[in-house]
């Protein structure tokens, strides 16, 4: 979340001649190794943002497309965010996704090496997820480059360092960011005591979760869902809209328990409504929440999944 470490076709590409390049008896020794280190089963699904098997190949209109989603997408809903959050701008921590190495390949394709550090990027995110120092960040790089080395692949393991210190400072747009979990542009900085206290809510099922160390390695030890970006633009960073809003506080208020929003999307609008899906991450469809134009505007939702609200 994400995320990756070397984002964009450019760089996997670079990626792909690099392992190319060194030959196929330094990939044959590389195979070699015993993987035996990799034993976590990750599972793979697409993320909200993949375009469907109907959907145009175009990448125009895929990114048309991407303008329906909403900023949303991602954030904890619930009981707890309406106690501690009025908007969704806050500057709130959103819970921990991973997709590996994301738009980089998780270990050697086709082989049964094919995941072989692929736990190194998620330990990697956990880290890059809630951000800090520069020194932070710097010692994250270094443990990223030594964790794929030991599994075997030292070579590899410097170019994936050498791109995440390239690529992943905490300047940018992108959901590979350092201080990616934040739904703003986090500079460098140790954590307030406000931000620590959000991270240990957000880990508060792991024991000693008053250590973050503690917290973020179990959190990257127990990830098994990994989710696949096709757009590694942050959506938090074009801003919420009064929709955006108004769905947040009344989800936040009507939820039963706390929840993931998966997605969130506009689906259909006119000058008199607009209607919006939403999927979180405990139920396996989408609900529709309409919301009209009318002076004060009104929320209603129904579908499968609105049994959750009260």
């Amino acid at each position: 979340m994400h995320l990756l470490r070397f984002r964009g076709l450019a760089t996997t590409t670079t990626l792909a001649l690099s392992i190319l390049m060194t030959g196929c008896k330094t990939v044959e020794r590389e195979l070699a190794h015993d993987s035996s280190a990799n034993t976590v089963p990750y599972s793979y699904e697409s993320s909200y943002n993949c375009p469907s098997a109907e959907d145009s190949s175009q990448r125009s209109e895929r990114i048309e497309k991407s303008k329906a989603w909403s900023a949303l997408s991602g954030m904890k809903l619930g009981p707890t965010q309406a106690l501690q959050f009025k908007n969704p701008s806050d500057k709130i921590l959103r819970p921990f996704v991973s997709d590996g190495c994301s738009m980089s390949i998780d270990g050697i394709p086709m082989t049964k090496h094919s995941d072989v550090w692929a736990g190194c990027c998620v330990t990697h995110d956990a880290s890059y997820w809630l951000g800090g120092t520069e020194r932070e960040r710097n010692e994250a790089d270094e443990r990223f480059g030594r964790c794929i080395a030991d599994r075997g692949y030292e070579k590899i393991g410097i170019l994936y360092k050498t791109f995440v210190q390239k690529f992943g400072g905490p300047e940018g747009n992108m959901i590979f960011r350092w201080g990616y979990g934040w739904n703003f542009r986090r500079p460098y900085g140790n954590l307030a005591p406000e931000e620590m206290a959000q991270a240990l809510t957000l880990t508060s099922s792991f024991e000693n979760q008053s250590d973050i160390e503690v917290a973020k390695a179990k959190l990257s030890s127990e990830t098994r869902r990994l989710v696949r970006a096709c757009d590694t633009y942050d959506l938090a960073m074009k801003g919420f809209s009064r929709d955006d809003q108004l769905i947040y506080r009344h989800l936040n208020l009507k939820l039963k328990k706390d929840s993931r929003a998966d997605w969130v999307k506009l689906e259909y609008f006119n000058r008199s409504k607009s209607i919006y899906l939403v999927k979180l991450d405990d139920c396996d469809a989408p609900f529709e929440v309409t919301i009209s134009k009318n002076n004060p505007k009104t929320l209603q939702v129904r579908g499968r999944c609105s049994d959750l609200l009260d």
